[in-house]
Order: structure tokens, then sequence, then C-alpha cells
């Protein structure tokens, strides 16, 4: 009876921890890697392209300062809709953040940079391009963009400056 219960209980623990994870909405989570550069197709015909990333950036505004010791620093992103409108847009600049060298992340700060990435309405095919910007230590270099939506997460690789 004993060797009954083990065995059940290994074999409801192989179920339980094989599969995909799934995000709140019940679909497939999915992790995607690019280099700065490349476009990404995201679920639902979306594609979403980091053309560059751009560090120790001067602010559009003179009145924008970065805190002491952070400087601003910029990706230049575009999002474009697949097959359906998209009324939320395909990208959140606010869904992006910087993975630095020792594992932590640099969240989306205020926009610096014109023109800003916005979330705007799309219909099929349309596109939308700007920046997104970010209060990074001075002198560090990210290892990566990370986009995190709709349950996919997508890694641009930054090459080193």
């Amino acid at each position: 009876m004993r060797r009954l219960a083990v065995t059940l209980l290994i074999g409801l623990t192989a179920v339980s921890c094989s599969g995909a994870a799934k995000t709140p909405s019940g679909h497939t989570a999915a992790t995607r890697a690019a280099s700065v550069g490349e476009k990404v197709g995201l679920p639902g015909g979306d594609s979403v392209k980091v053309y560059s990333y751009a560090p120790d950036i001067s602010p559009s505004n003179p009145f924008s300062k970065a805190q002491p010791g952070t400087s601003f620093s910029a990706i230049d992103v575009d999002g474009c809709a697949g097959g359906q409108r998209r009324d939320a847009g395909v990208v959140n600049p606010f869904e992006f953040t910087l993975l630095m060298p020792d594992g932590s992340r640099v969240q989306t700060s205020i926009p610096v940079k014109d023109p800003g990435l916005n979330v705007v309405p799309l219909d099929p095919g349309a596109c939308i391009r700007g920046f997104v910007t970010f209060e990074t230590p001075s002198g560090a270099t990210p290892k990566a963009v990370v986009l995190e939506a709709g349950g996919t997460t997508v890694t641009w690789r930054v090459r080193p400056s």
C-alpha cells in the first residue's frame, strides 16, 4: 500500500511539473531571444523590433535631469500590428526593462527623447516607432533589453559599445 501511495505521489508530481507555463488568461507563455536590430514576431502576427540601444543620451527637454550617479539611455523601438486592429497598441513602453550584468533590472523612466514610444490604436499592418527611456547607472551597459507582454518575453542582446 505504501508503494502505491509513493508511486501515485511521484506520478502526480510529474504531471503537475510538466508542460509550458500558463499566463493568467490561460495562454501558453513564450520566450524568444534576438539581438538588437532583429525584428521578432509575436503571437497574433504582431511584431516588435529594437533598432538600437543608446547610452548617455541628451534629453530633448533641457529641464530633464538624471539623478546623481545615473544617465539617461534609450532604445529605439517599433511595433507593428498583425492581422487585426490593436486598440491598445502593440507594445507599451512600460513593458520594457533593461537587464543589467549583475542580474538587476532597470525600469522604464519618463520619456526624455523625442519622439517617445506611445500607446496608440493601430490598424492591421500599421506600425509605430519611438524611443523608450531608462535612467541607467552611469557607465553601465545592459546585457539585454527585455519586453514582457501578453505572456511573451522577448530578450534582445545588447552588444557592448
